[in-house]
C-alpha cells in the first residue's frame, strides 16, 4: 500500500516483517530503515491514513489463535515506529480473525473487517492510537468477510461477504453502510446486502466524476 502524501510504499512479508520503501520520481523503490518485525504474527491487511502519518496492519498469529492491530507512525520519513498502546485488540469475537482494514478519507475512523463482524475505532490524529467506537463490533450483514473499503467521500463503507446471509440466506454479497459522520457508527443502506452472484474477493471505488 502506498502513502497518499509522501512517496513511500509499505509492504508485508510472510515472515512477519513490515517493510518501508521510498519511491523515486522514476518509480524505483529504496528500502527505508530496517523491516519492522511482528514476531509470530503475519499481516493479513495493511493500510495508510489519508495524510500518510500512520500505517495500520491487521495481524494473525502463525497458530491463528490470536489477533491484533498494529499502528505505526511514519515520522514523515517512512521509517516505522509503534504508536502508543500498539498493538491493539481487534475488538472481534474470540476465534474471529481480521481480514481487511480501511481508514475513512478524513482519517477519523479505522474499520476492521473481522470474519463475522466489523470493528470500528476512532483515530487519535496526533498520536495514531486507536480507541473502540461505541456500538462496535457490529455483526449486521457480515458473513465471512474478505474485504472492506470506504468510498472517497467518506459517506459509505462496503464489505465483501464470502458466505450467504439474510435476506436471501444463500447469496454472496457486498454489504453497504452509511457512516455517521460524528460517531463513526454504521447503518445498512436501503437494499443492502447486494448480491454478487459468486464469491467476492476484492473491491475498488472510484471518485465522483468532476
Amino acid at each position: 500500500v502506498t502513502d497518499s502524501e509522501a512517496p513511500f510504499l509499505f509492504a508485508s512479508t510472510s515472515s512477519g516483517d513490515v517493510c518501508s520503501f521510498s519511491i523515486s520520481p522514476q518509480g524505483i523503490l529504496q528500502p527505508v530503515g530496517s523491516p519492522f518485525s511482528l514476531g509470530e504474527f503475519v499481516v493479513k491487511s495493511i493500510t495508510v491514513d489519508p495524510l500518510g502519518k500512520f500505517v495500520y496492519t491487521a495481524n494473525n498469529s502463525l497458530s491463528a489463535s490470536t489477533f491484533n492491530i498494529a499502528g505505526f507512525s511514519t515520522q514523515g520519513v517512512g521509517a516505522l515506529n509503534l504508536v502508543p498502546g500498539s498493538p491493539f485488540a481487534t475488538g472481534g469475537a474470540p476465534g474471529d480473525p481480521p481480514s481487511s482494514l480501511a481508514v475513512d478519507p478524513l482519517g477519523r475512523f479505522l474499520y476492521v473487517a473481522n470474519f463475522s463482524d466489523i470493528s470500528g475505532f476512532s483515530i487519535n490524529t496526533s498520536t495514531g492510537a486507536i480507541s473502540m467506537l461505541s456500538g462496535f463490533p457490529l455483526s449486521a450483514q457480515v458473513a465471512a468477510s474478505a474485504s472492506i473499503a470506504a468510498d472517497p467521500s467518506g459517506q459509505f463503507l462496503y464489505i465483501a461477504n464470502t458466505a450467504g446471509q439474510p435476506p436471501s440466506g444463500s447469496s454472496y454479497s457486498v454489504a453497504a453502510y452509511a457512516i455517521e459522520q460524528t460517531t463513526g457508527m454504521l447503518t445498512p443502506v436501503p437494499g443492502s446486502p447486494f448480491d454478487t452472484g459468486a464469491v467476492p474477493q476484492g473491491m475498488a471505488i472510484t471518485r465522483k466524476a468532476q
